[in-house]
């Protein structure tokens, strides 16, 4: 579903319907542990993980899935 998400914002991007995220991330785990990629950076977030999720689910910021309506950035939610 999250890949479906990114395709689809990929192709807005393309037809000029919205704007690139500057600040676009993406949530993954390797080596047991959860990272962040921001850009060119990548972070180590184990720490913001709650609790384990199925491997089919995945981590995702909720600012990433709707607009930003004064909720605190470091809120983690999952998605099917």
């Amino acid at each position: 579903m999250l890949e479906h998400i990114r395709d689809e914002k990929a192709k807005l991007i393309s037809k000029g319907k919205i704007k690139k995220d500057k600040n676009e991330s993406m949530i993954y785990r390797r080596d047991n542990s959860y990272y962040e990629k921001c850009g060119s950076k990548i972070l180590c977030i184990d720490e913001e993980i709650p609790f384990e999720i199925p491997n089919d689910w995945g981590w995702i910021r909720l600012g990433k899935l709707t607009y930003n309506h004064g909720q605190k950035n470091q809120i983690v939610i999952f998605v099917i």
